[in-house]
């Protein structure tokens, strides 16, 4: 954890593996993050980070020094990470997940009820958890 809060920024650039886990722990431990422009990345760090194209190393570079370079981006980097870190706290990731846990449930549900026909009676469609 010392190491993420002493850090400038986290620099992510990764392009194959898991490249969820290091950005979440960063915007949790207020650290500024510089990463890949790949997958779901942008969408999970929203305005909290620089993104970049992993096959361009000017552009990289670029994302490097402006972090490095400008206290103020920084702190706007920042603030965007602390907002965002809200919605990986436990009891909001957990919320959030048991929603998407119960949505897919009751459609799995709802899709065996069909069966050949397609159709569920009205009655029927009301399932409860």
């Amino acid at each position: 954890m010392a190491l993420y809060r002493s850090a400038v920024a986290l620099v992510a650039p990764a392009i194959e593996g898991p490249t969820n886990l290091p950005p979440i722990e960063a915007l949790v431990l207020g650290t500024p993050i510089v990463t890949v422009r790949l997958f779901d990345v942008p969408k999970q760090v929203g305005k909290a980070a620089l993104l970049f194209d992993p096959y361009d190393v000017d552009d990289m570079a670029g994302q490097i020094y402006r972090v490095w370079s400008d206290d103020e981006l920084r702190s706007r980097l920042l603030a965007h990470g602390e907002e965002r870190a809200r919605a990986y706290l436990p009891g909001h990731f957990a919320a959030r997940s048991h929603a998407v846990s119960a949505s897919t449930v009751l459609q799995d549900r709802v899709q065996y009820q069909r069966g050949a026909s397609g159709s569920v009676p009205l009655a029927e469609s009301r399932l409860r958890l």
